[in-house]
C-alpha cells in the first residue's frame, strides 16, 4: 500500500464497529486508511427499488399485492437486524429465490403464457425469517403505504392496491409512479 500509494486505492467495506475494530488492531494500520464513509441501511422502499430494478434487468412484473408482501417484509427484516443484515444483498438473494419459486410454481402448468413466465406472485416471494403472521392480512384494504411526491416532496398515504401505478399528489396535483412506499402504522394519522 505504502510503495504504490500515489497509484492504489484500497476500499475495505463493513459494517462500522466490526471494521473500527478490524482497523485497531493493527495500528501501523489505522494510520493508512485517513478516509470513511458510513452508509446508511437501505429503507423498505429502497429495498424494493432494488428488487424492482432487478426484475426491470430480468423483464419480470410486481403486481401491487407482490410489493406488499415484499414491503412488509423488508420492514420486518429491518426491524431485527443485526450485524448479518445483508442490505442490498438481501434483495438479490431474495430476488434469486423467487424466480425459483416462480420456476416450480407454474412447471406443470401448460401451455405457458408470457404473463406467467414473468409475474412474481406473492408465493414466489419466500423470506424464510420472515414468520406467516407478518402476511396474514396480506389482502387488507386497510393497509396504506406512505408516499412522497418526487415534484413536492409532499408526503401522503397511498392504498396497498395502488403501489406500482401512477398517482396524482394530492398537493401539486402532478403525477407520478408510486412503486414503493414505507409502511403506515395504524395510528399514524400525520399523513394526508
Amino acid at each position: 500500500m505504502e510503495d504504490n500509494r500515489d497509484r492504489l486505492i484500497v476500499v475495505l467495506a463493513g459494517y462500522p464497529e466490526p471494521l473500527e475494530h478490524l482497523l485497531r488492531c493493527n495500528p501501523g494500520l489505522s494510520s493508512r486508511f485517513s478516509r470513511s464513509f458510513t452508509f446508511q441501511d437501505y429503507t423498505t422502499s429502497e429495498l424494493g427499488s432494488i428488487f424492482q430494478s432487478l426484475c426491470a434487468k430480468n423483464r419480470y412484473v410486481l403486481p401491487p399485492l407482490t410489493r406488499v408482501k415484499l414491503l412488509l417484509g423488508f420492514q420486518h427484516l429491518l426491524q431485527l437486524k443485526d450485524e448479518h443484515f445483508g442490505n442490498g444483498r438481501l434483495a438479490r438473494n431474495i430476488f434469486e429465490r423467487a424466480i425459483g419459486k416462480l420456476a416450480n410454481r407454474i412447471a406443470s402448468i401448460a401451455p405457458l403464457t408470457r404473463e406467467l413466465l414473468t409475474t412474481l406472485e406473492p408465493a414466489d416471494i419466500d423470506m424464510p425469517d420472515v414468520p406467516a403472521a407478518i402476511w396474514r392480512d396480506l389482502e387488507s384494504t386497510q393497509r396504506c403505504f406512505r408516499t412522497t411526491c418526487p415534484h413536492c416532496q409532499h408526503a401522503s398515504r397511498l392504498s396497498q392496491a395502488l403501489l406500482g401505478n401512477k398517482v396524482q399528489c394530492k398537493r401539486c396535483e402532478k403525477s407520478f409512479q408510486a412503486d414503493w412506499g414505507e409502511v403506515i402504522d395504524e395510528g399514524d394519522e400525520k399523513l394526508s
